[in-house]
């Protein structure tokens, strides 16, 4: 909800000072009196006609879902069509009124203007939430499962390099005998699943059918995300209260997902 208020009065913000700017051009002539002819031939007065357009462009940016989280607040095609939709409900009964082609100009106009201007205000706010709060900080810590050798394999990949959106912390390996720099076996599992405060397990390599079981239920006991290869899968905890029957439904409910996964990533 934070989130949300605050990019919509940067917006609202943003928007104020592009009409700002756009007046201090055309009604001002601060950049000279031709600026101004021209820029008023092509933007006329009343395109960007107050809470009108305001209101338009709020909803322009919520449609095309420009209030989500992480890259949707930023992402420049999301903010274009964004745009791009701002203006057209305004700008849409002036077609009957003022022709197509000048409307069509005006139109390209303002939306590219406003697209630029959001463009910046959103990357703006990235970096003061950056400098603010690390992207580090929101990073979900990840537990690996499964042989030693896959799960340092998985480890090294980039979806779990440094800036996205998960952290390794360490394996359980699988196999007798864990290899070096495991956190354990998988007897130990919801041990380490509770000390290292991880929010989600990553089953890497082969598993026997009884060693999925026990990492499906550790995860779902410990409130863990899933991820099976390449595909996340969201476990939700299982709440406490629940039936045998409830919780059971959840695990073969995962471990047919989970499966289905694996054997599309087969060759």
């Amino acid at each position: 909800m934070v989130r949300f208020v605050v990019l919509v009065v940067a917006d609202l913000a943003s928007f104020g000072v592009m009409r700002a700017l756009l007046r201090a051009v055309r009604d001002y002539a601060v950049m000279g009196d031709a600026v101004a002819a021209r820029v008023e031939a092509m933007v006329p007065t009343g395109i960007l006609n107050g809470w009108q357009y305001a209101a338009a462009l709020l909803m322009g940016l919520l449609v095309t879902g420009n209030y989500g989280r992480g890259d949707q607040r930023r992402n420049p095609r999301r903010l274009f069509l964004g745009a791009a939709l701002a203006t057209a409900l305004p700008l849409w009964m002036a077609i009957w009124t003022r022709g197509f082609e000048p409307v069509l100009v005006q139109y390209v106009l303002v939306t590219v203007l406003v697209w630029i201007g959001l463009l910046l205000e959103r990357r703006t706010i990235n970096r003061i939430v950056t400098w603010v709060r690390p992207a580090e900080r929101d990073r979900m810590d990840v537990l690996f499962v499964g042989p030693g050798a896959d799960c340092i394999d998985a480890m090294r990949t980039p979806a779990f390099s440094a800036g996205t959106d998960y952290r390794p912390i360490g394996f359980v390996d699988t196999q007798a005998g864990a290899a070096s720099g495991a956190l354990g076996d998988l007897s130990d599992l919801a041990l380490v699943l509770a000390a290292s405060g991880a929010r989600a397990v990553v089953i890497s390599g082969y598993l026997s059918e009884q060693q999925f079981r026990d990492v499906v239920d550790a995860a779902l006991a410990g409130g863990c995300c899933l991820l099976g290869g390449t595909r996340p899968f969201r476990g939700r905890a299982v709440r406490r209260g629940l039936t045998a029957e409830t919780t059971a439904l959840a695990r073969w409910g995962v471990i047919f997902g989970l499966a289905a996964a694996r054997s599309a990533l087969l060759p």
